[in-house]
């Protein structure tokens, strides 16, 4: 239970981030995209740490990388689409390793 809370405030945590970052990314310097760069990418480790996530709670951590990602890119432009692109594999893998899992799953029940 206490996981839980931690874990919505964690959620919390990470979306005022993202939307701090909506209202003031375009006026931030490189070194404030590094330390809000760097906070985002701690929070998201420590949510992904969380193993019994629901899958409205991982699709609600992934519309907060997207959120991310498209404020980043807004700002930020070229630098970011590395970070973007790494995202993108990362997310295939996950959703491969997810129907990989599932499919796993119901063989084993049949």
């Amino acid at each position: 239970y206490g996981m839980y809370d931690n874990y919505g405030a964690k959620k919390d945590e990470l979306k005022d981030l993202v939307e701090q970052i909506a209202e003031e990314g375009g006026t931030y310097t490189e070194e404030q995209w590094e330390k809000v760069s760097d906070k985002f990418s701690k929070l998201l480790d420590k949510l992904e740490a969380y193993d019994d996530l629901t899958p409205e709670e991982l699709n609600e951590i992934a519309r907060l990388q997207g959120q991310y990602a498209a404020e980043a890119f807004k700002r930020h432009g070229q630098q970011f689409q590395q970070e973007i692109e790494k995202a993108g594999k990362m997310l295939e893998g996950f959703m491969d390793g997810m129907d990989e899992g599932l499919s796993g799953e119901q063989e084993e029940g049949k």
